[in-house]
């Protein structure tokens, strides 16, 4: 009986307990305890609502980057003056986003879309009505 006692103490030690989940900022163990650990911004600044304000709307051009590697954007505004505030999501102390960078645009704005090129092609209607072809005008946008 003794034996079974000392198979069941053995078998309590080898269960291992999981770590808590919770990153020691003053010696964070990995890259990424680290980055959580850096001071956040509060949702109240940079989450929307909905689609955001009507007046100035844009997206990433890829969902994500790794360090290091080029992004772009799109944004359509009437707005002379703006900017792109760029944010790293992650923890943060329950912020939930970090301010990584701060886009001011590359060109003059606001810049002004040109109207589509259209082109005008001759074409038979009807190929082959009462054996002569009638042309007709076609109007095309690129």
């Amino acid at each position: 009986m003794n034996r079974w006692i000392w198979i069941a103490a053995t078998a309590a030690a080898m269960v291992v307990v999981p770590r808590l989940a919770s990153a020691s900022c003053a010696a964070p163990a990995n890259a990424i305890e680290a980055e959580n650990c850096l001071p956040g911004v509060p949702g109240s600044t940079w989450d929307i609502s909905g689609a955001g304000d009507s007046t100035i709307q844009g997206f990433a051009t890829d969902i994500s980057v790794n360090k290091g590697n080029p992004i772009s954007f799109k944004v359509k505004t009437t707005a002379s003056a703006w900017h792109l505030d760029v944010y790293r999501m992650g923890y943060y102390g329950g912020n939930g986003a970090r301010l990584v960078a701060t886009v001011n645009p590359s060109v003059p704005q606001p810049q002004n879309q040109p109207a589509c090129l259209t082109r005008h092609l001759l074409r038979p209607r009807h190929p082959q009505r009462h054996g002569r072809r009638e042309p007709h005008l076609v109007h095309r946008s690129r």
